[in-house]
């Protein structure tokens, strides 16, 4: 069992952990486990054998990436795959049965012309079954039309219940030619470039999806969303950067990159 992340229950005082199995040598499997406050097991989501997954054809490598409560009190989940043959496709206690809450909005929801990649699925679930309530898929798509990655890192909820989603992203994030930051278009892409993402409650709708890439940076910049933390009205987030430029504003603390890999910290309100 190899361990992400864990999170404690506000008043129940359960603990939630997940990760994933290296089931076989070429197969990594997710899980969600549940203990209550004296650490008796109470659920477990995914967590299947090796002979399930295979059996069903469901062989590419997924992981548990973080477990969260949301300021709204629900538990949210954020998985990484690195295909479309995955359990996240599943029922998560039942294998042999599709996931029927699963929300496909459009075509960055699915996996139409993916080859291999790092895709994102995130879900909230019921703290105390583990039932997924509702999951959903986020892919990229190419010049082709084909799906690309959007990489996972890190989840959380506000007090109303929008999902805000941090990682990095591949070519392209829907309409990136027309996404700005305070009125300024973003700059030019390069591979693995930091991205913020936020939904509505019902998955439906993509308030905000937008790489951090400075307006003047011709080159573009790259990096991961590691953190992201909201609530009264304020979103941040803290991230790790890996190439210049990410975006800033007149007066910050340290405007300009401060050479290697360096840590980026910005809020903005929601």
């Amino acid at each position: 069992m190899r361990p992400a992340d864990i999170a404690i229950h506000p008043t129940t005082g359960a603990v939630i952990i997940t990760g994933f199995t290296q089931a076989t040598s070429t197969l990594q499997i997710p899980f969600v486990r549940a203990f209550d406050a004296s650490f008796n097991s109470t659920w477990e989501t995914w967590g299947f054998s090796a002979s399930a997954v295979t059996g069903q054809n469901l062989g590419a490598d997924s992981r548990g990436v973080q477990i969260t409560f949301g300021a709204d009190g629900e538990l949210y989940f954020l998985g990484r795959t690195d295909g479309g043959n995955n359990v996240f496709q599943r029922d998560g206690n039942n294998i042999t049965q599709p996931l029927a809450t699963n929300v496909e909005v459009d075509q960055f929801n699915n996996f139409s012309g993916a080859g291999s990649g790092s895709f994102t699925f995130h879900a909230r679930l019921d703290a105390a079954t583990g039932k997924i309530e509702q999951g959903q898929f986020i892919v990229t798509r190419l010049t082709n039309g084909n799906a690309n990655s959007f990489s996972p890192n890190s989840i959380t909820a506000d007090e109303v219940g929008n999902i805000y989603i941090g990682g990095s992203s591949a070519a392209s994030i829907e309409n990136r030619g027309g996404r700005t930051i305070n009125g300024q278009p973003v700059g030019n892409y390069t591979l693995g470039e930091m991205a913020v993402l936020t939904l509505t409650p019902d998955y439906q709708v993509r308030r905000i999806w937008t790489p951090l890439t400075a307006s003047s940076d011709g080159d573009g910049s790259k990096g991961r969303v590691d953190s992201f933390a909201v609530g009264n009205g304020q979103a941040v987030i803290f991230g790790t950067v890996e190439q210049p430029n990410v975006a800033t504003v007149p007066g910050a603390l340290n405007p300009n990159p401060l050479g290697g890999t360096d840590a980026y910290l910005a809020t903005w309100s929601v």
